[in-house]
């Protein structure tokens, strides 16, 4: 989980500061000190707690039946 969800965070960071650069005509660097660093480290946090939460729901959904166990 929490490789899909920092490649998916690579994306939205990527895009948004391409597209932050376009509009401000900032150089890369500040376009990453505006739009990348200082989000990453609550970014992180949201990742390792939603990566436990779903590890725990499929625990759960597997217990209960509901989900197949994965292969």
């Amino acid at each position: 989980y929490c490789v899909s969800m920092l490649l998916a965070l690579l994306l939205c960071y990527t895009m948004g500061t391409i597209q932050l650069m376009i509009i401000t005509k900032a150089d890369l660097i500040s376009g990453l000190t505006m739009a990348v660093f200082p989000f990453i480290p609550l970014d992180l946090v949201k990742i390792l707690i939603s990566a436990s939460l779903a590890v725990a729901l499929q625990r759960a959904l597997q217990k209960a039946n509901i989900m197949p166990k994965a292969v």
